[in-house]
């Protein structure tokens, strides 16, 4: 049961922090830039290298402890988090660092989520699979209905530096 607990409650704020940042970044780019073409193409560059590492992510994660390997994308995305909360500090809006950054991001939260479908089962006890994925259920639909009202709220009363900064933090609990 505390296994069950630990892993839906470390995917749940993860979740939740991920789903106000990407609520978030287009707004700060049509924020910036005025122009839906900028997000529009944002949006396709960052996802691209994520889509093409896709089919060998799987193959790498299924020799691998995927324990270790959420263990270690849990401290990329918070390292990478932050580094992007220090550069907008210290150097302000910076496009091309945006696209870099969230463009690795992605790529490792690949590694991150193949990692945990394919843990969920080894992780509890069978007597629980049924109400863990339930529960799982649960979270995401949860995470789903209060992230963007978060994010929009976030963004507007304290700024994207503050969203940076929560969903770091989100990847050490």
């Amino acid at each position: 049961m505390k296994n069950l607990f630990l892993f839906l409650f470390g995917r749940f704020t993860s979740t939740v922090g991920n789903s106000i940042f990407n609520l978030a970044i287009p707004l700060l780019i049509l924020d910036k830039t005025s122009s839906g073409r900028a997000m529009g193409s944002f949006m396709g560059t960052t996802f691209l290298p994520a889509l093409l590492i896709l089919p060998f992510v799987g193959l790498y994660i299924e020799k691998r402890n995927k324990k270790k390997i959420m263990i270690i994308t849990d401290i990329l995305q918070f390292t990478l988090f932050f580094a992007l909360w220090y550069h907008y500090h210290s150097y302000g809006f910076s496009i091309g660092f945006l696209t870099l950054f969230i463009s690795i991001s992605k790529v490792i939260g690949r590694f991150f989520d193949i990692s945990s479908v394919s843990i969920f089962p080894r992780i509890i006890d069978e007597s629980l699979y049924g109400k863990g994925n339930s529960w799982q259920g649960i979270l995401d639909n949860i995470s789903e209905l209060t992230s963007p009202i978060l994010g929009v709220f976030l963004y507007k009363t304290q700024g994207i530096e503050s969203i940076f900064l929560l969903n770091a933090l989100t990847f050490l609990i």
